[in-house]
């Protein structure tokens, strides 16, 4: 009796992952478009997509009055380049040259009217750590604690 009860409560949780899997990861997951991409497969009007890409230098513009900012995202293989618009809290992260995906639509006029702004932190992070590693400030994450 034991058993099947193991084997019945086994079965449940298979199938349980089994649906989630096939059935709700898919719905859950959010994409984002390359610009590329965005530029050639185009967006009905309205239509809500989120785009990743990378802040062209020199291209920023920032409206102190009206809290917004303007700024220009290529694609990170090259060649397309959207121009952008975002009012709203922009993240510390954010400047030339860092990634960033965009949230909104596109407009007729060709301009992205983003209401959401995300950043990736920039790399000159990454070889700090690296610095405070070699000078043992850091424990390096496969160490072994004494």
């Amino acid at each position: 009796m034991r058993r099947w009860r193991f084997v019945i409560a086994f079965t449940v949780i298979a199938a349980a992952m089994g649906y989630l899997v096939l059935n709700g990861f898919d719905r859950s997951m959010v994409y984002y478009l390359t610009v590329n991409e965005l530029l050639v497969r185009g967006a009905s009007a309205g239509e809500n997509v989120r785009v990743a890409g990378v802040v062209v230098p020199g291209s920023i513009e920032k409206d102190a009055r009206a809290l917004s900012l303007s700024f220009v995202v290529e694609d990170k293989a090259g060649g397309g380049t959207i121009p952008v618009t975002y009012s709203g809290i922009v993240p510390d992260t954010f400047q030339e040259k860092s990634d960033v995906v965009v949230e909104g639509a596109l407009g007729t006029d060709g301009i992205f009217r983003a209401q959401t702004l995300m950043a990736k932190c920039p790399s000159k992070y990454e070889g700090q750590y690296e610095n405070l590693e070699k000078k043992g400030s850091v424990r390096a994450a496969s160490a072994r604690p004494d």
